[in-house]
């Protein structure tokens, strides 16, 4: 047997391995969009929410009406390694937490598309509303 087809067994376990990772590597990923961020003109409203998984994208839970909003984080956040939520801008936020971000919230899948870096969002992430991270306003103390 040749190496490459000795080693073609192996990539294929670690690349669906990967994905069980819920956040990817501690970089943007499918389930962990991020994007450039504003310079100095970005969105400045607040946004609050409670960090939930569903479908492996961490995201707000549903509000009263039912809708999700799908988060998109700048890239100076990372995903822990566990998997169990993410830190940046000097927080650690956990799934389950409460959390204020500064921000936008935005509908238009297009705009908030052309605006992420990493590899195109993961198909069960696209909910069409979406919260463009700038900072974090609000969290639980660690």
């Amino acid at each position: 047997m040749s190496a490459s087809r000795r080693l073609l067994p192996g990539a294929l376990l670690s690349a669906v391995l990967a994905g069980c990772n819920i956040f990817g590597n501690g970089a943007a990923s499918p389930t962990f969009p991020q994007h450039e961020g504003f310079g100095l003109s970005g969105p400045s409203g607040g946004t609050v929410g409670t960090l939930v998984v569903h479908q492996g994208c961490l995201m707000f839970a549903p509000d009263e009406a039912g809708t999700r909003t799908m988060i998109i984080w700048p890239t100076d956040f990372a995903p822990l390694p566990d998997g169990t939520g993410v830190q940046g801008d000097g927080h650690v936020l956990l799934v389950g937490d409460e959390v204020e971000f500064g921000g936008g919230e935005y509908t238009d899948e297009a705009w908030v598309m052309e605006r992420l870096v990493g590899p195109p969002m993961a198909l069960e992430c696209r909910i069409g509303r979406y919260v463009l991270v700038t900072s974090v306003m609000g969290a639980p103390e660690r």
